[in-house]
């Protein structure tokens, strides 16, 4: 049914009121939420002043981040893919500075001969100097103080007491009293922190494992870090000389206890005088065992950085020759020159020129010191003074005879007012006492005296004694063993006089053999060298870019000689050992005597000449000049004539 208007219009008021109620609370909500937004946009604005007036509802940050993040691990998984060859070439590029780092440190310790002669700043081989044998404490610091020399010269053998490496000449030979034992040598040269270099001669085969090890162990720690040489006899020399350790006595050790005038067991033998030494050598205990290879081997394993100075037997029989004296002429004329001067001390090397006045700088050297005193508490070194005195008064009165010049002499006797004077000849006469006293110790201790063995075998015996000293006797051992056996090297060169490949090529397959790869120096004797074979030495020695000669040992400075080194070696390659000395006064051999100065076609015309020349000066000064002269060659070629005689040379053969 139709509604009534009037309801219809009351209703309809009635919705649009409601509308109108509805749209209103709308608008005035929005109108809130209109406000709210503002306020936070407000304070946003003011706790970032400067603000661009953006809307925080403008952007979308969950979209950044996701972006962000996507983007990361895009970057992520891409370098995870080269990760494993990064990783694996940085781990390579470490092993190898690494090995590097190892190569540089074992390059340090590794020597060479041209390595050690840019370390002492030197130009040639035959510059570098070697000091005499040291023993004591004392000798080691004379030996590291002195300016003019660059190696020091250590001999190593056994010590009885402590069965350890010992410093000292031989294993027979009496302890000194203040002798040191190798590792007290080693620990003193470190804490001195000197850069000379070390050469030690082994005496004893016993000496050899422990003594590497104690010079490799201070090598490694870097206590020694200068040159490093280890000398030793490996292979039998000319005339069939054997070498040094392997005939020292199993007893040698009980040597030690027994005076030291008994005469010691020499150095080393042919097999003949092996044969008639030690007739019941059929024991093979009676000897101490020595393998040369082991000595190659125990250097290589522990001081792989040093240098060989590998030998054949150097105690032939011209080798047995002593000079006459053996004191130091410079160190005497030095302390005469300070006594004359009136002054009472010595400038020693380092120190300023204020210090020799008087009452100031060091005293007189303690071994000068030590050996006038030894003089005078002997009585054996009295009676050598006196007889020297004696000898030197008569020389002089039969030279005055002869030449009719007694005024010549007459000043020569000090006057009885000049006490120094008489002080200084009596130091002389002192001095040179001590010096026979000493040669004749060192000719009884150190020496080989080869005269008191007769050598009566020949050469059927020398040739029975190899087949039963184990040459080729029914002996089990190794091809490579009978290479290196030193009494079958031995049979072989007894008619051998010189060195040549047949002395030289054990030492040769001995360095093969053992896989050394360094350096090799040959220890040769001056007297032998001009009965080598031509043109040999310069075959070994090319053998190895490192290999070098060193001549050794007493020796007449003969044309003949002088020819033969300067025709084989040069200054490049040659080193001269600390006993390199001419004879028959024993001054040491310089680089200038031996490759400088012009070889002498007739030394007693060149005497004349020097006599006659200026500068001689004029009247007693003159005759004293000429009277010296004529006793120098004189001396001289009474020398060399016996020198000639005891060695069954003869004078074309050069020395």
């Amino acid at each position: 049914s139709r509604r009534h208007p009037a309801v219809s219009i009351a209703m309809s008021s009635g919705a649009d009121a409601l509308s109108q109620e509805l749209r209103d609370a709308i608008r005035a909500k929005h109108r809130l939420v209109e406000k709210m937004k503002e306020s936070v946009v407000e304070a946003s604005d003011r706790s970032t002043p400067g603000r661009n007036k953006i809307s925080f509802g403008a952007f979308a940050w969950w979209k950044a981040l996701l972006v962000s993040a996507f983007i990361a691990l895009c970057v992520v998984a891409v370098q995870q893919a080269a990760t494993s060859d990064r990783a694996a070439e940085i781990r390579a590029n470490f092993r190898a500075r690494a090995r590097l780092a190892a190569w540089e440190h074992e390059e340090k310790k590794r020597w060479s001969s041209e390595r050690m002669l840019r370390h002492f700043g030197l130009r040639r081989a035959s510059s570098l100097r070697f000091t005499e044998p040291v023993y004591t404490f004392a000798d080691l610091w004379d030996a590291v103080r002195d300016p003019d020399t660059h190696v020091i010269t250590v001999e190593v053998a056994i010590d009885a007491q402590t069965a350890q490496p010992a410093v000292r000449t031989s294993t027979y030979a009496k302890p000194e009293r203040f002798a040191m034992s190798l590792d007290k040598l080693l620990t003193s040269f470190a804490r001195f922190g000197s850069n000379k270099g070390l050469r030690f001669i082994f005496r004893d085969p016993r000496a050899i494992a422990p003594a590497t090890r104690a010079i490799g162990d201070r090598v490694d720690n870097g206590k020694i870090a200068s040159p490093v040489i280890l000398e030793a006899e490996v292979a039998s020399g000319p005339e069939g000389y054997l070498p040094e350790m392997s005939v020292v006595a199993a007893d040698a050790l009980a040597w030690q206890g027994k005076d030291a005038s008994e005469t010691r067991p020499p150095r080393s033998y042919t097999l003949a005088q092996l044969a008639n030494a030690h007739p019941n050598d059929d024991d093979e205990g009676a000897f101490v065992p020595f393998d040369p290879k082991e000595f190659v081997e125990a250097a290589k394993r522990n001081v792989p950085g040093a240098i060989l100075s590998l030998s054949a037997a150097t105690h032939v029989s011209c080798a047995k020759e002593r000079a006459i004296r053996v004191d130091s002429r410079i160190e005497k004329r030095l302390i005469k020159e300070q006594l004359l001067r009136g002054l009472t001390r010595v400038k020693m090397f380092g120190q300023k020129r204020g210090g020799m006045l008087r009452g100031g700088g060091p005293d007189i050297p303690p071994m000068f010191v030590k050996a006038v005193a030894r003089v005078k508490q002997s009585e054996a070194a009295a009676k050598l003074a006196a007889a020297h005195a004696a000898a030197v008064t008569a020389a002089k009165s039969a030279a005055a005879a002869a030449t009719g010049d007694a005024s010549a002499d007459e000043g020569d006797a000090p006057t009885g007012g000049d006490e120094r004077r008489r002080s200084l000849l009596q130091l002389d006469a002192d001095m040179s006492a001590f010096a026979a006293e000493e040669a004749a110790k060192r000719a009884a201790m150190r020496e080989t005296d080869l005269d008191k063995v007769e050598d009566t075998a020949g050469g059927g015996t020398a040739g029975g004694d190899t087949s039963g000293g184990g040459g080729d006797g029914p002996k089990s051992v190794s091809e490579e063993s009978a290479r290196h056996d030193v009494r079958a090297q031995a049979a072989r060169l007894t008619d051998q006089r010189g060195y040549g490949w047949q002395t030289h090529r054990a030492i040769v397959d001995l360095v093969d053999d053992a896989g050394w790869d360094g350096d090799v120096y040959f220890p040769m004797h001056a007297c032998v060298m001009p009965r080598t074979d031509p043109g040999f030495v310069r075959a070994l020695l090319d053998v190895s870019f490192g290999n070098a000669a060193m001549i050794r040992g007493p020796a007449l400075l003969t044309k003949g000689l002088r020819l033969w080194i300067l025709e084989e070696l040069s200054v490049a390659r040659t080193f001269l050992a600390d006993d390199f000395v001419r004879l028959p006064e024993g001054e040491p051999v310089t680089e200038k005597e031996v490759f400088l100065d012009p070889v002498t076609e007739n030394p007693e015309a060149t005497l004349e000449g020097l006599m006659g020349g200026d500068g001689a000066g004029t009247g007693t000064d003159q005759a004293k000049v000429v009277r010296g002269w004529k006793e120098t060659l004189q001396n001289l070629k009474s020398f060399t004539s016996n020198y000639y005689h005891k060695n069954n040379m003869q004078p074309e053969d050069g020395n």
